[in-house]
């Protein structure tokens, strides 16, 4: 196992026994989505906390989380966009009600961003070889990953709050992760987590 993919899959969270809170099988997950209630955008946003909190600790394959993980991005980012709304062009402080929002948005980039991290590491579980027909997929959640941890951090500098959880930490290994896939496939990996080191220096 190389030091890259070891510090790639490091402090992914645990996978949790019992009953399954959130079904990752992507026809299911396509169901799920259809049945939102758009309607009621803050009830909407309560079971997409939850449906990515259910997705993030169940013991999956790769290529089923990173399947799953495609359905549901295209919601998550739709509420993320609803939420920013909330607080964009606020000044600061901001008040109780977009302050939550703010912290909601940035909540569903890492969740996203720690998804399509677990997604790649079990992809390419256990000696961290990218698997015959997957590079794809693969150099895919390694870009999304990259691309939410740096709007995490972007909603946390708009609005002058701590970063969530360890994004900080975790975004300043993107490079790692960059030299790691760029190593196994002839496509350039994106700028964005070069930036991300960048910015976020001063920043943390």
């Amino acid at each position: 196992m190389s030091e890259s993919y070891r510090r790639l899959c490091q402090d992914l969270p645990p996978p949790v026994g019992g009953a399954v809170r959130f079904p990752a099988d992507p026809k299911k997950v396509k169901a799920w989505v259809a049945g939102l209630p758009r309607a009621n955008p803050q009830a909407a946003e309560q079971e997409i906390a939850r449906a990515l909190d259910g997705l993030a600790v169940q013991r999956l394959e790769g290529g089923q989380r990173f399947a799953a993980l495609e359905e549901l991005r295209g919601t998550v980012i739709e509420a993320i966009v609803l939420l920013e709304r909330g607080f964009s062009g606020s000044s600061l402080p901001l008040p109780p009600d977009k302050a939550r929002a703010a912290a909601a948005a940035g909540k569903f980039h890492l969740d996203l961003a720690v998804g399509y991290r677990q997604a790649a590491c079990e992809l390419c579980a256990p000696s961290g070889s990218v698997p015959f027909l997957r590079g794809g997929n693969v150099l895919a959640a390694l870009e999304r990953s990259a691309w939410h941890y740096v709007r995490t951090l972007a909603v946390a500098w708009r609005v002058c709050r701590r970063v969530p959880g360890r994004a900080c930490i975790e975004c300043t290994v993107s490079p790692a992760r960059s030299s790691w896939s760029e190593s196994r496939s002839t496509t350039r990996p994106p700028a964005a987590p070069r930036t991300c080191r960048r910015c976020t220096c001063r920043r943390c």
